[in-house]
């Protein structure tokens, strides 16, 4: 049986930890629960592009764009997410412990959820914004296009040192 395709972001599991963030008026993009999140120069957050390398969690809140606003984020450094890959390849079971970058697709303005999903074809050994810990298997799950992952931030601003993206 094929795996859906239903992107639902980055979902925090278990949940270790959500701090406030600010989202500032001029910030022209919205923010979805589940997308990944960006440390942005000006003491803010916003939506971390694919190769983002100052990724701070996971938006658990919405945020319309050009809306100052606070929004919880898990932004734990190890904290465990499960999204679903973006069919790009076909994903194997060698690519647990592969690092991948996630793609940052606008969200579902009916659902106000996050469409983030692993950026499978970047599945490599070196860098990447995340590492595949776990391939999810279930009755409806499987391994192929579309699957889910347990994964975990290689590239945390936490970890990585200050360095930001502009705002």
């Amino acid at each position: 049986m094929a795996n859906p395709d239903i992107p639902n972001g980055f979902v925090p599991t278990p949940l270790s930890r959500v701090r406030p963030y600010e989202v500032l008026v001029g910030y022209g993009t919205a923010i979805y629960p589940g997308d990944v999140t960006d440390a942005l120069t000006d003491g803010s957050v916003g939506v971390a592009a694919a190769a983002a390398t100052t990724i701070n969690g996971s938006s658990m809140d919405y945020s319309a764009a050009s809306t100052a606003n606070t929004i919880g984020v898990a932004d734990d450094p190890q904290q465990e997410f499960v999204a679903q890959d973006d069919a790009s390849a076909t994903p194997v079971q060698a690519d647990v412990f592969e690092n991948a970058d996630h793609v940052a697709t606008t969200g579902d303005t009916t659902l106000l959820q996050s469409r983030h999903e692993i950026a499978i074809s970047t599945a490599v050994n070196t860098t990447g914004g995340f590492m595949l810990t776990q391939l999810i298997k279930n009755p409806d799950l499987s391994i192929g296009v579309n699957a889910v992952w347990r994964c975990l931030c290689n590239e945390h601003v936490f970890h990585t040192g200050k360095t930001t993206t502009s705002s």
